[in-house]
Order: structure tokens, then C-alpha cells, then sequence
């Protein structure tokens, strides 16, 4: 893992000193080496946290023959790139980048990136034809934010760094991100909270061509077509492709482990890391019955005879984290699981550098309940998704207005319910009012993108979480708190062939209404303790008693909005 900032100006003005303030704003993100690479109207900078080739080799911007690169990431197949290539090209590093270097060279963009397997942002300068690419993993596992205003590109690894090189203010902000922010519960790409700033998609490249200050944004991914199989054999292929992963993403130069939780998901990522190399495991731990899951979590270690290390995490210190949860995410965020994740991974970080996750598989594997609720499937109503009708059993209808008209004292399982499916559209209108949105405004925008159809299926819901809330909400969740700990997070779920492998399965072979991840339950019953690969789904939720009790008082409206999504702070407002 590491941090990626950088500006390219037509003009040939950067601010050097501001920008390398900014790359300094990400030591987080690796704190084991900082380089840059500059030339007139160029600032290229890289933040490392070394894993695969630790030495000096392995810096970062690199560069050969005019091509300059920084990425953040792992390219999970780069030794099986890397032996295409060794015959053209000479290898300085042991490092994966490295490949990334010679590959766009030997490929171009979109030979290279259909070659490549892993969790990957990457920024290539090619000086010779004054051009820059940008590209994203096909999942959006890595993030990648960018800015392009009067022919000058400022790229980074996170929104804040951006927000100082142009001093930004509560004038940039975008005012219908706060009505995304309060339907999806995030801000769904290429939006962020400003104007001028976006995120670069999952699956997608941007190329930017400095002489005409043009830039063009290409999609390198689609999903294949379904193909019938037994159930027997997508039983056989998802174990053999999940033994690969995990073997594939178990390669590092320095310590790994694997974060245990008390499912089917980490249960089956353990059990294989396990049988692969001897492996500690990450867990944490709740006072509340209702959240704990100590007890499968040790029943799983001791099945697997792994060594696991449990950590409590305390009311006082949850509400600390809650406090600094802005900070982290630059933008309205608000998935309150962020904090324990957040405990888990400064556990894990005080022995390794690099966990394994169980992060996806619910999203490919169909394992959240609501798939299945018939409410959420069918045609929109009125112009909006069913899955939002005051009906939807969330008992979303009327809460915003409730919380703006009455005296605001805001409890994170609210907050939780409040964004969970978004809100009525009557109380989007009032939101969007107060923020100074028009009325007309399409809060659906993201999703009808996806899926432009007026009757939906379990597919379409799936397209939804893998190509949206995935990406936006649950990645960008593990990306931040986890570099904030300096730890690399890898997720085997995610890769390529098992992301295909998903999409060309019948969905009725991956679960059922009742038997959610059916498919992965079928695989998990050979690895894990019956009460575990049979135990139903449980969120890494947070008790009531370790949030924050009050969030705000006596505030006027618009206050109340701002508040919700975290702002307040960043642009010096004051509750009123």
C-alpha cells in the first residue's frame, strides 16, 4: 500500500513546496519512504509502505525511458507478467510496480490492464507524448481522486490533499453530494463532496492529454455472460479459485495474518491461509452478547489449531474514534463499523504489515437478506425504486423530518436506520430545499446508470452493491482505517477470476431466500465447524452503548444536514 499525489500543469505553474505538503499529509499511507519526481509544470509523489522488495530498489516514482510511474497497491500475477517481459526488458527491483513500468511500455494501457490481477491505483506519466494515465482496479479496491481545472491535474490517494493544494472552502462544496450522501448513504462516484474533485471509477482509466488539456475517461471491464454449470462443479471451481487466491495473496516480503471474524467469509479465507502457511489470526471482541461473536471466533481458531489475537475495544475509546471519523474520510461517510474495523486493524498492525479479509463475499455470494426481500425486486414506483418506498419495512418515512423538527439528539442506530436505504423522497425534497438543490433533482441517478431498466432483478440488486455501495462504502472503509494503521489490507474475494466466476454462475446456485451464500456454505461445510459455515449473517455491527450518545443540539435546519454528513468541522461551522 502506499500514497499517490501528484500535479501536471499546462501552464507549467506547481506549487513544488504545497504539493510536497501534501504528499507529507499521507505518510499514513506509508510511512517507510517518501521520493518525487519533478520537472517543469511536473510534481510526482509517492508515499511507500514497503511489502514486496523492502530494499531501496523498490522506491518509488520510477521510471525508464521517458515513462515515470507511482502505483498503490499488489499486482497479485505480477511473476507471471514479469517472466513475459524479462526477456525485453531489464529488471532493477524485486517489486510488482516494476511490472506495471515495463508492461504499459511493452502493452499500452489497455494491454496492461487487461493483463493485470490485484488491487491497484496507478498514475503513469509518459513524458514522450506528454500524457497521463490513471487507472483503477476493476473492483475499486484502491482509491484515486482527482481534480482538472485550467489545464492543471492533481491527482491523490485521498480527498484531503487535494482540498489543501487548492484551499478549498464551503464555495466548493457540491450541495447535491449532501442529497447522495442521504440516499446512498455515501457519495456514489465519480461525485465527491466538492465541485472540482471527483474519483476515478472502478474499472476505468483516465487519459489526459496535456498539449490539447483534453481528458477521456475509458471503462476496461465488463461483466461475461452467465453459463450453465452443476452445482457440483461450481462447488469444485469456487474452491479451486479461492485456493488460488489466497495463495496469490498470501506473497509478501514481510509479516501477514488474517483478520477472523465469527462467519463463513474470514472462516473460509483462514482456513485456507492456514492450511497454505502457518498464520495468526485478528479478531475483535464486544461486551454486548448481541454483537459479540467471540465465541464461533474461537471455535474457528481452534478447529483451524490457528493462534488467534481478540481485542475488546471500550465505550470510551469507541467514541473517541467516532469524533475523529471525519477526519478520515474527507467527505460524508457513514458507516458507523468503521470503528471497530478501525480497532481491528491497529490490533493486527502491532505484529504484521499485511491481513487477509473476507471483504465481498457477500456482495458476489448474494449474502445479505435483502436480496431477497420481494419488496426490493420488481418495477420502480412513481419514478423511484421500490426498494425506497415508505413501505420498505425500514420505517424511513417521516425520521429526517423528525429529527429536523424536533430537538436534535442524534443516536447512531438512528443514523444507521435513517441511511440504511436512504429516505423517503418527500424528506429528500426538504433536504434538498434547505441545501439549496432543486426540487427536480435525480437522487436515482447512480443507480439507474447502472441498471436503466424499470423492473429490476436479484441481478440488478447485485450490480447495485458490487458496482456502487461495494466500491464507495465497504472498500473505502477498509482502505482508510486501515492506512491510517500503515496496514495493507488484501481482499481474495476480489480477484479477477472470482469476480468472473460470480457473474457467470446462475444466481440461484450462489444463494437462496433462507440459505444466503448458499454456493460458499456448500465449500465452507469441508473447512469450517458446523456452527460456523451453517450460522446465519451477522454485521459487524456496533452496540448502541459505544456510540456516541449525543451528536449535536439546538441547530437550525440546514445545521441539522450539515451535521449529519460530518462537515461542520471541516468548514468552521458552529452549532447554532
Amino acid at each position: 500500500m502506499c500514497g499517490l499525489f501528484g500535479v501536471i500543469s499546462k501552464t507549467g505553474r506547481v506549487r513544488v513546496e504545497r504539493a510536497r505538503q501534501c504528499l507529507e499529509g499521507l505518510e499514513h499511507r506509508g510511512p517507510d519512504g517518501s521520493g518525487e519526481y519533478t520537472q517543469e509544470g511536473v510534481f510526482i509523489g509517492h508515499r511507500r509502505l514497503s511489502i514486496l522488495d523492502v530494499t531501496s530498489a523498490g522506491d518509488q516514482p520510477m521510471s525508464d525511458s521517458g515513462v515515470i510511474i507511482t502505483v498503490n497497491g499488489e499486482i497479485y500475477n505480477y511473476k507471471e507478467l514479469k517472466s513475459e517481459l524479462e526477456g525485453k526488458y531489464f529488471f532493477n527491483s524485486g517489486s510488482d510496480s516494476e511490472v506495471v513500468l515495463h508492461g504499459y511500455r511493452e502493452w499500452g494501457i489497455e494491454g496492461l490492464l487487461s493483463r493485470l490481477d490485484g488491487m491497484f491505483a496507478f498514475v503513469i506519466w509518459d513524458s514522450t507524448s506528454e500524457t497521463v494515465y490513471m487507472a483503477r482496479d476493476r473492483v475499486g479496491i484502491k482509491p484515486l481522486y482527482y481534480s482538472l481545472v485550467d489545464s492543471c491535474l492533481v491527482w491523490s490517494s485521498e480527498l484531503h490533499p487535494i482540498e489543501i493544494y487548492h484551499e478549498l472552502t464551503e464555495s466548493d462544496v457540491r450541495a447535491e453530494s449532501y442529497v447522495d450522501f442521504l440516499t446512498y448513504r455515501y457519495i456514489p462516484a465519480p461525485y465527491t463532496i466538492y465541485k472540482n474533485v471527483k474519483k476515478l471509477e472502478p474499472a476505468s482509466y483516465l487519459k489526459f492529454d496535456l498539449a490539447r488539456s483534453s481528458a477521456q475517461i475509458t471503462g476496461y471491464w465488463h461483466e461475461p455472460e452467465q453459463s450453465t454449470q452443476t452445482l457440483g462443479g461450481c462447488v469444485d471451481e469456487l474452491e479451486y479459485l479461492l485456493k488460488e487466491s489466497v495463495s496469490q495473496q498470501m506473497i509478501s516480503d514481510v509479516p501477514l495474518g488474517v483478520f477472523l471474524r465469527g462467519g463463513v467469509d474470514s472462516g473460509l479465507i483462514s482456513a485456507l491461509a492456514c492450511k497454505t502457511k502457518g498464520v495468526e489470526t485478528f479478531s475483535i471482541a464486544f461486551d454486548n452478547p448481541l454483537y459479540d461473536e467471540s465465541s464461533r471466533i474461537s471455535s474457528t481458531a481452534d478447529f483451524l489449531k490457528c493462534k488467534n489475537h481478540m481485542a475488546l475495544i471500550e465505550a470510551l475509546e469507541a467514541g473517541e474514534l467516532m469524533r475523529s471519523l471525519p477526519s478520515w474520510f474527507s467527505e460524508p461517510f457513514s458507516d458507523m463499523s468503521a470503528v471497530p474495523t478501525y480497532k481491528l486493524c491497529g490490533h493486527a498492525a502491532k505484529k504484521v504489515k499485511v491481513c487477509l479479509s473476507g471483504d465481498g463475499a457477500d456482495e458476489l455470494f448474494l449474502g445479505y437478506p435483502r436480496f431477497f426481500n420481494k419488496k426490493l425486486l420488481g418495477p420502480r414506483r412513481g419514478g423511484r425504486l421500490s426498494w425506497f418506498s415508505s413501505s420498505s419495512g425500514w420505517g424511513l418515512a417521516g425520521r429526517l423530518s423528525r429529527l429536523i423538527d424536533q430537538r436534535f439528539v442524534l443516536r447512531g442506530v438512528d443514523l444507521h436506520c435513517v441511511l440504511l436505504g436512504g429516505i423517503h423522497p418527500d424528506e429528500s425534497r426538504k433536504a434538498a430545499h434547505y441545501l439549496g438543490v432543486s426540487d427536480e433533482y435525480d437522487r436515482f441517478w447512480k443507480y439507474k446508470e447502472i441498471a436503466p431498466l424499470t423492473d429490476y432483478s436479484l441481478r440488478d440488486y447485485k450490480r447495485f452493491e458490487f458496482k456502487s455501495a461495494l466500491p464507495e462504502m465497504m472498500l473505502a472503509k477498509v482502505d482508510r482505517v486501515s492506512m491510517r494503521n500503515s496496514l495493507e489490507v488484501r481482499v481474495p474475494y476480489l480477484s479477477n477470476k472470482i469476480v468472473d466466476f460470480s457473474f457467470r454462475v446462475n444466481d440461484e446456485k450462489l444463494s437462496a431466500p433462507g440459505k444466503e451464500k448458499f454456493l460458499l456454505r456448500e465449500m465452507a461445510s469441508k473447512y469450517l465447524p458446523s456452527n460456523v459455515s451453517l450460522s446465519p449473517k451477522k454485521g459487524f455491527g456496533i452496540p448502541p452503548e459505544l456510540r456516541l450518545s449525543e451528536v449535536g443540539d439546538r441547530c437550525s435546519t440546514q445545521f441539522k444536514v450539515l451535521e449529519l454528513t460530518g462537515r461542520l468541522d471541516r468548514f468552521g461551522g458552529g452549532v447554532k
